[in-house]
């Protein structure tokens, strides 16, 4: 998955999943233990983090052409 605003960047790159807003997708993941206040300040940063989720999320894909 990437929040990449341009979808343009993206041809090209087979198996990338666009996503809308990433860092409101991020926080509802993380819960209440990672507010969207201390994402935002962790990505300013400009450095890679990695948080584990509590357990695992199912993602579904559903592709219409």
């Amino acid at each position: 998955m990437a929040g990449v605003p341009i979808r343009s960047v993206l041809i090209g790159t087979p198996g990338c999943v666009r996503v809308d807003r990433p860092l409101d997708l991020a926080a509802a993941l993380l819960g209440p233990a990672v507010d969207r206040p201390n994402i935002d300040r962790k990505v300013a940063t400009g450095h890679t983090m990695t948080w584990r989720l509590d357990r695992p999320v199912p993602v579904y894909i559903v592709y219409f052409t």
